[in-house]
């Protein structure tokens, strides 16, 4: 397992395309948290009576909403993973990996490993570069930092296992192309529901009672929609940035993770044990 390692990640380093997509990464997240600062020198009064904490100054605990609603580093995670498996199925050289005598388990599971650096990278850069942004803003803001590190490491749990899902799905394809097309295609579907969800929540639980608006209880069906949501890693990673999760919610994110992650995982080389590499 050293040796394969340590030729996985040899070719990481010479990869051209990796390292691309960190310059895109780190420029990406520069820009937005710049943008978000510089408008935050702009907010009046009036603007925060309209829009509320959604202009507020950003502060450290800030970066983990920012990080956790935007799934761009996906697709970047979904390039290098679909290369290094897909690109390299088609191009021969993993049946090269197997010839030489090493087990598919260890193949797979090296792969497995690299795409899980890949993936930590992606979360860790954007995270680290807009916590200290923004803390330099704004410090923690209302947040504990004990409590706010807490939250990071269930986010980066969850991400890792959204990373898993991505490696799923380029083993089941072994095509760059349509692997990368159906991460792009999900997250849109992620994106879509999760909001669907959470705005609804919001809108139906608004009342009007004698020329008043109050709020009640939200309709059912976007309960059940939220709690839907609540077993996919992508939501569960927007609901953590909240740093508001009662106890239960936060092991039930914490479940869905780790799960998550075991399956994809596990059904990844279910599906690598069962393909004809030859």
């Amino acid at each position: 397992m050293a040796n394969i390692l340590k030729s996985e990640f040899f070719k990481l380093r010479k990869n051209k395309a990796v390292w691309i997509c960190l310059a895109v990464l780190v420029a990406y997240t520069v820009l937005n948290a710049v943008v978000a600062l510089l408008a935050s020198r702009f907010i009046d009064d009036a603007t925060m009576i309209m829009f509320g904490d959604l202009l507020a100054a950003p502060d450290a605990a800030t970066a983990l909403a920012t990080v956790g609603s935007d799934f761009t580093w996906i697709i970047l995670v979904g390039i290098v993973a679909g290369r290094f498996y897909a690109g390299e199925n088609s191009s021969g050289v993993l049946r090269n990996s197997l010839m030489a005598g090493e087990s598919r388990t260890v193949v797979y599971s090296a792969k497995f490993i690299m795409t899980m650096v890949v993936t930590a990278a992606a979360y860790l850069v954007p995270i680290t570069i807009c916590a200290m942004l923004f803390g330099i803003s704004g410090g923690f803001g209302d947040a504990v930092p004990g409590v706010f590190f807490g939250y990071m490491a269930l986010q980066f749990l969850l991400f890792l296992s959204i990373g898993a899902l991505v490696f799923l799905l380029s083993v089941a394809t072994r095509s760059v192309g349509v692997s990368l097309g159906l991460t792009i295609g999900l997250c849109f579907f992620f994106a879509i529901l999760s909001t669907s969800a959470l705005t609804g929540m919001e809108l139906s639980a608004v009342k009007r009672v004698d020329g008043a608006f109050v709020r009640g209880e939200p309709h059912m069906f976007f309960k059940v929609l939220t709690e839907i949501c609540r077993m996919l890693s992508p939501a569960q990673a927007s609901f953590v940035a909240s740093m508001d999760l009662e106890p239960v919610r936060i092991v039930q994110a914490g479940l869905v993770g780790a799960a998550t992650l075991g399956a994809a995982y596990g059904g990844g080389l279910a599906i690598f044990n069962r393909s004809d590499h030859k």
